[in-house]
């Protein structure tokens, strides 16, 4: 008796331990919002991420590097024209555009070279997607600051 009374015991701090976890106990201003966890007001067709994968100084020019991810989310095995275009902070491009075609065997686009004589502070990364044969449309702008 004295061993259920113990578990029961456990339990009952347990529940009381963890009942102000949940999301219903924020303020009113700030109630639980499926918007707030997904931002999307109808799906995206594609996945799409860029990274900056380095930034060195070499004989006077800075080098960008990027790596980017896309895949169309209806459909991985579809083909996707993708354009990356790089712009300074004060909006003149950085380097030349990059076009590929990716997929799911190979969905990612390495620039490993992107310089400018300028030690950039931000810099801004516009990715136009389509299925193969549509026309581009932008579907991310990354903003990078250094």
């Amino acid at each position: 008796m004295k061993r259920i009374l113990t578990i029961l015991t456990a339990c009952s701090l347990l529940v009381l331990t963890f009942q102000n976890c949940s999301s219903q106990h924020q303020g009113e201003e700030e109630s639980f919002s499926l918007q707030a966890i997904y931002p999307y007001e109808v799906s995206p067709q594609f996945f799409a991420d860029v990274q900056i994968v380095g930034k060195e100084k070499n004989s006077g020019d800075w080098n960008y590097q990027f790596v980017a991810s896309i895949v169309s989310v209806d459909n991985e095995d579809d083909f996707v024209d993708v354009e990356l275009i790089f712009f300074k902070e004060d909006g003149s491009i950085l380097c030349p555009r990059v076009t590929a075609q990716v997929n799911r065997g190979s969905n990612h686009i390495e620039v490993t070279s992107c310089k400018s004589s300028e030690d950039l502070k931000t810099l801004k990364v516009e990715v136009r997607a389509a299925i193969s044969g549509e026309s581009l449309k932008t579907i991310k702008v990354h903003n990078f600051e250094f």
